[in-house]
Parts: structure tokens; sequence; C-alpha cells
């Protein structure tokens, strides 16, 4: 962790091969879009909390930091800011340094 964030390299990798490495990197998101994820319970896209923290972020970029609702105890909240729909036929991949 670096300044209460985790080092990690985040990016799409085909799904044929969802343990290659990324081939570009997700930016972090902002400290807002990411303190939504943390709070938001469940912390998905979706919840309401998380679309309005980071409506000024244009995705896709990613948030690894310590969840403050409940989940993960003792680990991080791992998500994907991004607007519209993941690229077809990919996944996203994290690797984070503990």
């Amino acid at each position: 962790m670096q300044a209460g964030r985790a080092l990690c390299v985040v990016g799409e990798v085909d799904e044929l091969s969802p343990l290659s490495l990324p081939q570009g990197q997700h930016p972090v998101c902002s400290p807002s879009c990411c303190d939504g994820f943390a709070k938001a319970e469940p912390a998905v896209p979706e919840h309401p909390l998380v679309q309005a923290s980071c409506v000024l972020d244009d995705g896709p970029c990613y948030c690894a930091v310590q969840g403050r609702a409940g989940q993960c105890p003792g680990g991080a909240v791992a998500a994907v800011w991004r607007r519209g729909l993941p690229p077809s036929g990919k996944a996203t991949r994290f690797l984070c340094a503990r």
C-alpha cells in the first residue's frame, strides 16, 4: 500500500488467456470515485453512491482501496469504473502488491 492505496497493474486481457499480463494499463480513478466504491455496499459500479462519485471520471479506471462499509474485512475493494460495456472478448485483470 502506498498512501492508503494498493499498488496495482490493471488492464484488459483476452478472456481465453485470463492469466496473461495486461497489454495496457488503466489509470487509478479519482479519489472521489474510489471513496464512493469504499463506502458503497455493495461496492459495484451500479450503486447510486458510486455513480454519483465517479461521474467526472471518464474511465476505464480502477480503485483498490480498503472498504469502509463492512465489506472485505482486512482486505481491499477492487473495482473498475467505465462508461458503457467492457470490451467484447476481454476480461479485466488485477495484479496488486501487498
